[in-house]
């Protein structure tokens, strides 16, 4: 095990459809706490992934801002965490990271698409994938749906914003989510086996939509 940390815990606050500085919307906006532990002593720099168009700019430890690295998105992108104090072995620590971008969750013909698993939309320590629990809130415009990793745990209205809450107690490699438009969803319990299953079909009348959400239910 080559890591020199360990993802233990992500607290991430989403919103989604923040216009940036030229209008352009869906803009992202984020606030991401991550606990993790160390794996080595002296740990100093951590690298992150993180993908280019996501700007960082603030990062907190205790609440305190810290030094942080991010090269250009022209280049790699490449986003480093300078730790305030040499790192000890099985202490787990918190951090806080602020950034946002534009157009992450547009497609070059104007509408919301998913987020590709290849662009990582919050910071992941650079290595071998570590397993983590979530609890992610996104605040999104009325109208819109969110479908994330873990359970809905709260759906409530904030303005003109609805708010979506999602918790994860079992830990996982990866934390996506898709951003539907027009989306149309139904839920069922497998009499069997007990698991419950839930199709979520998008489109807003943009693509072609099955007879029967239904069938995909049964078909699954």
């Amino acid at each position: 095990d080559k890591r020199l940390i360990a993802a233990e815990h992500y607290q991430i606050q989403v919103i989604v459809g923040l216009q940036n500085a030229l209008g352009d919307q869906p803009d992202l906006g984020v606030t991401c706490d991550l606990r993790f532990r160390a794996l080595d002593d002296g740990t100093r720099m951590v690298k992150f992934d993180l993908f280019p168009d996501l700007q960082v700019s603030r990062v907190a430890w205790n609440g305190k801002d810290i030094p942080f690295i991010q090269e250009s998105r022209k280049h790699d992108g490449s986003f480093y965490l300078q730790m305030p104090e040499p790192l000890l072995k099985g202490h787990t620590y918190q951090v806080t990271f602020e950034y946002s971008g534009g157009e992450i969750l547009q497609s070059k013909f104007g509408w919301a698409v998913p987020i590709p698993p290849r662009r990582v939309w919050y910071p992941t320590p650079a290595g071998p994938a570590s397993r983590a629990t979530y609890d992610i809130t996104f605040h999104i415009p009325h109208g819109m749906t969110i479908v994330s990793v873990g359970n809905q745990i709260k759906q409530t209205r904030d303005g003109a914003s609805d708010v979506s809450e999602w918790s994860s107690d079992v830990p996982i490699s990866q934390a996506v989510f898709r951003y539907i438009d027009g989306v149309f969803s139904k839920t069922s319990t497998d009499e069997t086996t007990h698991m419950e299953l839930s199709a979520y079909v998008g489109g807003g009348g943009r693509v072609f939509m099955p007879e029967s959400v239904h069938d995909i239910l049964i078909d699954t």
